[in-house]
């Protein structure tokens, strides 16, 4: 019986371009996200500012004076809370985070940019803009605002998809993520 309905599954699947379809998406978001991230890497190299921490810098520069907790930033990230912890250390200790007590709640440290973080992370904007300028005027390439919009909708789909199996990174949990293409 279990033989067959897997027989009725591949059957139905064969007639069904659709999951094909968003393996073949899926598959070519994670290649752009890869090259991406590649790109900012190299274009970030001999800086004193690595691709992960720039991340971190731009998702504290995004809340401004609030500052998220380490878990927010693991959580908003999509990494380990030992990578953040590691991050945080690093970028602390060159002056370009810190700390505050939660006033909700004394035992979480809350992270926000400063003043020196926010240099660090504009320099490293300059640096980027080249590059994003050739993305920009790249011919065929979906305008910003279109693409954010697009993005958008799509996290807050994929959300409400796996609204049954919610994981510890899904991204509209996360206030950073609110923010997609602002």
């Amino acid at each position: 019986m279990m033989i067959r309905s897997r027989a009725n599954d591949a059957e139905t699947l064969a007639r069904d371009s659709m999951p094909h379809e968003w393996v073949e998406l899926i598959g070519s978001i994670s290649l752009c996200g890869r090259r991406l991230r590649t790109q900012v890497a190299e274009r970030l190299a001999g800086q004193d500012l690595n691709e992960p921490q720039l991340w971190l810098l731009w998702a504290c520069r995004k809340v401004d004076e609030v500052g998220l907790s380490q878990s927010e930033l693991a959580r908003g990230l999509a990494v380990s809370a030992a990578h953040v912890s590691q991050l945080v250390e690093q970028l602390r200790r060159r002056g370009w985070l810190e700390g505050q007590r939660s006033s909700r709640d004394r035992r979480r440290q809350l992270w926000r940019l400063t003043a020196e973080g926010r240099l660090a992370l504009d320099a490293a904007l300059v640096r980027l803009a080249p590059w994003l300028r050739q993305l920009d005027e790249e011919p065929g390439s979906p305008s910003r605002q279109r693409l954010a919009d697009l993005l958008e909708r799509f996290v807050a789909a994929t959300a409400r998809a796996d609204r049954d199996h919610p994981t510890e990174t899904d991204p509209t949990s996360h206030p950073l993520q609110r923010e997609v293409g602002r």
